[in-house]
């Protein structure tokens, strides 16, 4: 959705906005629990996975809820994906490791509201860009597991 709105095609803001806490708040973890425990099985079956997606979304929420703040949206972003560049480390994924700091320094960059000082690109486009190029160079790291 995100990637849309940055190319023009405005999507409806509330559910852009709900969209990207439960991204926040279950998807980051949940890339982080799959990469972190990527030789167990069960973190690619999809019962499992979706447990552990509904959990976090579902504790998520109620602490937007209950806070109205983004400090847990914000803080599970850039904690799960800290922890994805250890699992990278780890697994000796060196673009894994570039790819998921790229994400990195979008995700703070857009939760201090900064700018980029070389660019007139706002934190939320950078975001987005920073998301996109991490996702795909994350990518590999599937495809490898999966020709194992």
């Amino acid at each position: 959705m995100g990637a849309l709105k940055f190319f023009g095609f405005y999507v409806n803001d509330p559910l852009h906005r709900f969209v990207s806490l439960i991204a926040g708040v279950a998807g980051f973890p949940a890339l982080a629990i799959s990469m972190l425990m990527a030789e167990r099985r069960a973190a690619f079956q999809w019962g499992s996975s979706f447990f552990v997606v509904a959990v976090c979304a579902v504790v998520g929420i109620l602490v937007f809820m209950a806070t109205g703040s983004r400090a847990y949206l914000n803080a599970a972003s850039v904690l799960s994906t800290l922890c994805v560049i250890v699992a990278c480390w780890r697994q000796r994924y060196q673009l894994g490791v570039v790819s998921a700091a790229i994400m990195l320094v979008g995700l703070i960059l857009f939760a201090t509201k900064q700018p980029a000082g070389f660019t007139a690109v706002q934190p939320a486009d950078l975001l987005h860009l920073a998301l996109a190029a991490g996702w795909l160079g994350l990518s590999g790291f599937w495809k490898s597991h999966a020709d194992q």
